[in-house]
C-alpha cells in the first residue's frame, strides 16, 4: 500500500520476492486503468440523463484527474531477463486476466512504439530507448506518461541511465510517480551517502524499509514456513587436503599481515577471510594510506582475495576446471605472488592433479582391448 500510494524507494529484505512486489504494482496499474474507462463510462452516460443547461454543471476536475492517471503509459526500467521471467509467472498466478506488459527493445521501430504508447500500456524498456524517446517530443512527451518504475534501485548513481531517464521524466512531467525497488540492501550501504545519492538520482523524498523483521512480513513468513531438507554431500581427501593447504596459507598470510602498523589486527581472522566483507574491511582500513604501504603487504593483500576465491572455486568447480585455474594462477601471477611459493601450495597443486590422473604400473591396468 505504501509503495502504490506515493512516490519513493521500497527496499527489501534479499530474499523477500522483489518479482512479486512488480507483479502486485503491474496489477495495481491494470487495475487504476479499468476503473478510470469504467468512471468516464458511467460519467458519459450519467450526462445523457441530464439537460443541455445541467451538463455543463457537472464538475470535470474529477474525471480529468481519474483518466489522466491511468490513460499515460507506465515505464518500467532496469530489470533484469530473469526477473521479467519470474515476474510474468507470479503475474499469471494473482492476476490470470491481466495482461503482462510488452518489451520494448531495437525490434520495435519508432513508429511502433509511438502507436503502443498512444494506448497507455505499461511496458519493460532499456533506458536507452526511453531516453530516445523521452527527447523525440512527438513520440513520447514526458507530460503524457502515468510514471516509471526502477527496478533494481541500487545501481542506480547520478551517471546512470536510470537516472537520465527520470531527469528527463521530471523535466516535463511534475505530477507523475516514480516508484524504484531494490532488494539488495547492502549495495545502499557501500561508500559514502550511497543511499542519499541513489534517492537523489531517483528524486524521490519517501524511503520503505522491509526487512524480515518487519511486523507484516514476519507475519508472512510465519504463516508459510519453509520445510527445509538438508543434503549434507562429505568431501574427499584430495579436497580436503586441500582446503587444509589453504587454510594454513591464509593464516600465515594473515601473520604477516598483523605485523604491519597500518592493519588493525582486532578484525582479521581466517574465518573473516572466507567472506568478500573481508576485503571491504581491508579495503576500508588500507585506502587512505594506500600510496604508503609496502610492495609486500599489497601483495598479500591481494593474495589473501586470490585465496578466498580458490577455496570458493574449489567446492563450485570440477577436477579438470579447477586443475585449469590453478595452472592459470601460475601463469599469470608467476614470481610476483607470494603463495606459490609456500609449503601449502605445493599440496594444494599436487592434490589437484591427484584429482584428474591416476598413475598405474605399465601391465597393470588389465587385459587389453
Amino acid at each position: 500500500d505504501e509503495l502504490v500510494a506515493r512516490d519513493g524507494l521500497t527496499v527489501l529484505a534479499e530474499g523477500l520476492g522483489l518479482p512479486e512486489v512488480l507483479a502486485g504494482l503491474i496489477r495495481a496499474r491494470h487495475a487504476s486503468r479499468v476503473f478510470a474507462r469504467s468512471f468516464a463510462d458511467g460519467r458519459e452516460a450519467f450526462q445523457s440523463l441530464l439537460g443541455d443547461g445541467e451538463r455543463d454543471d457537472v464538475d470535470d476536475a474529477a474525471t480529468r484527474s481519474v483518466t489522466n492517471c491511468a490513460s499515460g503509459p507506465v515505464l518500467i526500467v532496469g530489470a533484469t531477463d530473469a526477473q521479467k521471467r519470474a515476474t510474468r509467472l507470479h503475474l499469471a498466478a494473482i492476476a490470470p486476466e491481466t495482461p503482462f506488459p510488452a518489451d520494448v527493445n531495437a525490434d520495435f521501430t519508432g513508429a511502433n512504439r509511438k502507436k503502443m504508447y498512444a494506448s497507455g500500456p505499461t511496458v519493460f524498456i532499456t533506458t536507452r530507448i526511453a531516453a530516445v524517446d523521452l527527447l523525440t517530443e512527438d513520440r513520447l512527451p514526458p507530460r503524457a506518461v502515468a510514471g516509471v518504475v526502477v527496478v533494481n534501485a541500487h545501481r542506480v548513481t547520478d551517471l546512470s541511465g536510470e537516472a537520465f531517464v527520470i531527469r528527463l521524466f521530471r523535466g516535463g512531467n511534475r505530477v507523475g510517480f516514480v516508484r524504484a525497488l531494490s532488494d539488495r540492501p547492502g549495495e545502499l550501504m557501500r561508500g559514502f551517502n550511497a543511499l542519499e545519492r541513489a534517492m537523489k538520482a531517483l528524486m524521490v523524498r519517501a524511503l520503505n524499509l522491509y526487512p524480515r523483521f518487519h511486523l507484516a512480513v514476519k507475519h508472512d513468513l510465519d504463516d508459510h514456513a519453509p520445510e527445509v531438507v538438508e543434503l549434507h554431500q562429505p568431501l574427499t581427501k584430495p579436497i580436503r587436503a586441500i582446503q587444509d593447504a589453504i587454510v594454513e596459507i591464509m593464516e600465515q598470510c594473515m601473520c604477516e599481515l598483523k605485523k604491519s602498523k597500518h592493519v588493525d589486527v582486532s578484525e582479521l581472522s581466517v574465518e573473516a577471510g572466507m567472506f568478500k566483507s573481508f576485503d571491504r574491511t581491508l579495503s576500508r582500513q588500507l585506502d587512505p594510506v594506500w600510496h604508503v604501504v609496502p610492495r609486500k603487504l599489497k601483495q598479500i593483500v591481494y593474495d589473501l582475495r586470490t585465496l578466498r576465491n580458490l577455496a570458493m572455486y574449489l567446492l563450485r568447480y570440477d577436477a579438470v576446471t579447477f586443475l585449469r585455474y590453478l595452472e592459470t594462477l601460475r601463469l599469470a601471477e608467476g614470481s610476483q605472488s607470494m603463495w606459490l611459493f609456500t609449503d601449502g601450495a605445493h599440496v594444494v597443486f599436487e592434490q589437484a592433479k591427484r584429482r584428474v590422473y591416476v598413475l598405474q604400473k605399465p601391465g597393470g591396468g588389465g587385459g587389453g582391448g
